[in-house]
């Protein structure tokens, strides 16, 4: 018997997660894409958008959870037109369905980076994107108002960081119930890689992990050129923004020519991280929890990773006793490398909290 609807992004992590939502709980889950046409899902478990709006009251009642990743205005739309109670649904928020929607109001752009993209997040609903945003809701589409309102729709928020659960309830005045979720494992993120590699690191600087504004390339090299490092950059931009990754591309080999090396194209995972492997340091400049997955590689590869100190997943991995490092302290650790005793304890940490095991029993909970 299906009990569970799973709603889903097209993107690479989508078929993970049904791979794993399988083998942990078989034949009870059905899953939905957003979208009509795929460029990232393969498996033929997913249907497309088409049949989450051909459901009627009824059947979008029958099932027993429905389980929102990447909350959105198709998904708040279903809920509303369907009026799903709260105690069915659960987000399991992955950032930007925070981050970047209009409801949120702080800054995720430095200054540089915000000169650039034109705007810091703040969406303004007037003139005629009012008008347009009434026409949809009277006309029975996705759209702004369903969207906000099916924010009070969601019971429980599955997610492992505790800031991004009390930034939901502050934005949007609710008190959610929270249950502790991974989507991946340390494991799955370094699977193919030589043995050989774990330790023995390259000696390059990674910069960020994707073409994506949130990850504030422009103002980190400024602070990149103040430590004077005659180190290689890395600097992944397979996915993002067209028009930003190229700023990126020029800024970059304007500051640091040879000196910095970009990742352009889509790469399967276990070459990825054979890439990574070249890095002996890694900065992630990004004001919001982004990069998660690459940043568990790292840290179980012996990398020594820095974070904004206002990222939730700075707080989260500080309160778990990982050992990680502030991007305000760049230029007086920047040069020193993990010992052997610092990483075995980082992967002790990781072990006990993202190991394959511990990932199936997070999906045993959300699922079960």
């Amino acid at each position: 018997m299906t009990q569970n609807l799973i709603l889903l992004p097209d993107s690479p992590y989508s078929d993970w997660i049904i791979e794993r939502s399988e083998k942990v709980a078989v034949g009870v889950n059905r899953y939905v894409c957003y979208s009509n046409s795929f460029k990232y899902n393969s498996n033929p478990k997913i249907l497309r958008k088409d049949y989450l709006l051909s459901l009627n009251k009824r059947d979008a009642n029958s099932y027993q959870k429905v389980i929102i990743h990447y909350h959105n205005e198709l998904s708040g739309f279903f809920l509303e037109k369907n009026n799903i109670p709260k105690n069915k649904v659960i987000w399991v928020l992955w950032s930007g369905d925070l981050y970047n929607t209009p409801f949120y109001n702080r800054a995720i752009y430095k200054p540089l980076t915000n000169q650039f993209i034109g705007s810091n997040n703040l969406y303004k609903l007037q003139g005629l994107k009012i008008l347009k945003e009434i026409l949809k809701y009277f006309l029975k589409m996705p759209g702004y108002f369903d969207y906000k309102r099916s924010f009070q729709r969601i019971g429980t928020i599955a997610s492992f960081f505790e800031k991004d659960v009390e930034n939901a309830a502050l934005i949007f005045n609710k008190d959610y119930k929270r249950i502790i979720f991974a989507i991946l494992s340390f494991e799955e993120m370094i699977r193919g890689l030589p043995e050989k590699h774990y330790i023995k690191l390259g000696e390059k600087i990674l910069l960020g992990h994707a073409g994506v504004p949130e990850n504030n390339h422009l103002d980190l090299f400024q602070r990149i050129l103040s430590l004077n490092s005659s180190r290689t950059l890395l600097c992944p931009l397979s996915y993002g923004e067209s028009s930003y990754i190229q700023k990126v591309v020029e800024k970059g080999e304007e500051l640091f020519g040879y000196r910095i090396e970009f990742v352009r194209d889509f790469m399967p995972r276990d070459e990825y991280y054979l890439k990574l492997s070249e890095v002996k340091f890694a900065i992630f400049d990004t004001l919001i929890q982004q990069a998660f997955g690459n940043i568990l590689g790292l840290l179980y590869l012996g990398v020594k990773v820095f974070l904004n100190e206002e990222n939730s997943i700075y707080y989260q991995l500080k309160k778990m006793g990982l050992l990680i490092f502030s991007i305000n302290n760049l230029s007086s650790e920047i040069e020193i490398e993990l010992t052997i005793d610092q990483i075995n304890t980082n992967r002790e940490i990781l072990i006990e909290y993202f190991s394959e095991e511990k990932i199936n029993d997070y999906y045993k909970l959300l699922l079960n």
